[in-house]
């Protein structure tokens, strides 16, 4: 493990999403227990060194402590679970499930990419689903909790006002023809038709 002072001038920056869990304490395998470091599944680790083949020195995503703390590299991990599938294959005498098993993707680490923000860039939020899962319920729950932070896009159409609903607040109303030129000209994120009108989401 690398000291305070003897730590590297420049990290990996590579940062990855734990898709297991792991505690040092009942590795057997670990070189030094008080050297690991725990983490949950989901977990973002910022991994420091990938210099070991077997033991990675990371940290967690955010954490203030300079101290870095050992975990399994991928290559390690994955040769752990395709034994524990070997020998459960074994112990299992429906060979057509083993071989099925077997060949499901050994999943271990998903690399990530830290985005910074930009505070005059907003980031998208795409909430997909089918009909009548809350949708629209999560969407107005977020914009209550934060209206600073969360807001809504309002979407574009071809089709005629209703009573009651305002341009610029329910749609941006358009003819059909200024709409396909702007479709054209590239100034939609998607669009669509819905009985006989067009509808989209600007840039």
């Amino acid at each position: 493990m690398p000291s305070e002072s003897q730590r590297p001038s420049r990290e990996n920056r590579v940062r990855v999403r734990a898709l297991f869990d792991f505690a040092a304490a009942l590795d057997r395998y670990i070189p030094c227990k008080e050297a690991g470091l725990d983490f949950r599944r989901g977990d973002i680790i910022h991994i420091v060194s990938q210099d070991d083949p077997y033991w990675w020195q990371a940290r967690h995503e955010g954490d203030k402590q300079m101290r870095a703390g050992l975990i399994p590299s991928r290559m390690l991990q994955e040769k752990r679970i395709a034994y524990e599938r070997a020998h459960s294959a074994n112990n299992n005498s429906d060979q057509q499930e083993n071989e099925d098993f077997d060949r499901q993707e050994i999943v271990t680490y998903e690399e990530v990419a830290r985005l910074m923000p930009y505070p005059a860039v907003p980031r998208p939020i795409v909430l997909i689903g089918p009909p009548g899962v809350g949708r629209n319920e999560l969407k107005r729950r977020l914009i209550a909790l934060d209206p600073d932070k969360f807001r809504t896009t309002i979407p574009y159409t071809s089709r005629l006002p209703k009573p009651g609903e305002a341009d610029g607040v329910d749609y941006h109303f358009l003819d059909r023809q200024q709409m396909e030129r702007d479709i054209d000209d590239g100034l939609f994120v998607e669009f669509g038709e819905y009985k006989g009108n067009l509808y989209g989401t600007a840039n």
